[in-house]
């Protein structure tokens, strides 16, 4: 408390320079964080900022409001871990959240590898790179061969400069930073194709088709040329090898190896068509903002249509319906609420 506190005043005062008493405010929630980080910021926004009213929402479920479409199946490649979750007519199913423990942090360690071992050829001794010129690197230099194709042998060496830092970036080293996202075989957990893929199984099966029709990626990696196309190949690669996800197939099948069309529109006839029914990616046109943002416009968008609802059926929790029950829960003397002891009020998703 005593560090969320002062964070979160100079994030409204200093940086958004906004009254909190003159703002409603909505959270992106990740879909495994505490509760007891949840009832802390619902405590420091509420009796310090005095914010008339919060709603706490799961961040996996923002993305598919700028996509327009009520159910889907997200895939949040993340930072150090990937997260899918299957969402149907708007609810959230939380017993299909997968999580995958790859994420961009192992393929800015495979560049920082296949740098290193580039240097060593060379019999040159340097540094590794901070990390902001990895990610830099990365984002600027390589991108995500398909699965079966002679991409990577038609790749060419680039030159990457900054500054005074220059850099020549191999054909190997631009295609083959992210294979550890694809690489069955890894440490850490499942790979991404196979966690999609689980998520996919733990659905109902008259949701299948509906989730599977509408699969959108999102995170500052999934922006890489190519990403897309070869997640949908390596889905459709591990149904067809692995018995397990066998029953998926007529699910996954059928569908152009190269071609990603938006979703149709719910009246369309075409939802009854073949192209409903396999693994279909959104493609960048049919959203709303790039990949890596996806999320917050989502919370943008979902902010707008929950301020129209009527007071009576408004998700958000007001600051008196708040401060009412904390005061019924338990009888908590107010040292003991500064201390970090905090009622439940807020709902669990």
């Amino acid at each position: 408390m005593q560090a969320l506190g002062p964070l979160i005043v100079r994030l409204f005062v200093h940086h958004l320079h906004v009254r909190p008493r003159d703002r409603k405010v909505l959270v992106c929630e990740p879909l495994a964080g505490p509760t007891a980080a949840r009832e802390a910021l619902a405590h420091v926004l509420f009796y310090w900022l005095k914010v008339p009213a919060l709603l706490v929402v799961p961040s996996l479920t923002l993305p598919l409001y700028t996509a327009g479409a009520e159910g889907g199946l997200v895939v949040d490649v993340g930072f150090r871990e990937c997260h899918v979750l299957a969402v149907a007519f708007g609810r959230p199913m939380l017993h299909t959240y997968t999580l995958a423990g790859v994420g961009a942090m192992k393929v800015l360690e495979r560049a920082q590898e296949l740098l290193r071992k580039k240097e060593k050829e060379k019999e040159e001794d340097s540094d590794d790179l901070p990390l902001a010129t990895l990610q830099d690197v990365v984002t600027r230099g390589c991108f995500v061969p398909s699965r079966s194709s002679d991409e990577e042998t038609d790749a060419k060496p680039i030159v990457y400069k900054e500054g005074s830092l220059s850099l020549t970036l191999s054909a190997e080293l631009r295609s083959a930073v992210t294979e550890v996202l694809f690489d069955d075989n890894a440490d850490d957990g499942a790979s991404l194709p196979v966690a999609l893929l689980e998520c996919l199984k733990k659905c109902p099966r008259d949701v299948r088709r509906l989730v599977a029709g509408h699969v959108l990626v999102t995170g500052g990696l999934a922006m890489l040329p190519g990403f897309c196309r070869r997640l949908a190949q390596e889905v459709k690669h591990q149904a067809k090898v692995k018995t397990r996800y066998q029953e998926l197939c007529p699910l996954l099948i059928g569908q152009e190896e190269n071609s990603f069309p938006p979703p149709p529109p719910p009246s369309s006839s075409t939802t009854t068509t073949s192209s409903a029914s396999t693994l279909c990616i959104i493609r960048n046109s049919a959203l709303l903002a790039p990949r890596n943002l996806l999320t917050w416009v989502g919370g943008s968008i979902l902010g707008v249509i929950a301020e129209t609802a009527p007071p009576d059926s408004s998700p958000f929790v007001t600051r008196d319906s708040y401060l009412a029950t904390a005061s019924t829960e338990g009888g908590e003397k107010e040292e003991e609420r500064r201390m970090g002891s905090f009622p439940p009020v807020l709902f669990e998703w």
